[in-house]
């Protein structure tokens, strides 16, 4: 899962709205792109 994924970011990142809201999916798509899954 993208939790799991994730696991190594600080936490105070993860728990963070604007990180989650902002940064989360941007990385998710760069990862997805990077996969060839975008």
């Amino acid at each position: 899962t993208a939790a799991s994924d994730l696991s190594f970011l600080p936490a105070r990142w993860v728990k963070a709205d604007h990180f989650s809201e902002l940064a989360l999916p941007t990385v998710q798509k760069k990862l997805n792109a990077a996969l060839g899954m975008n």
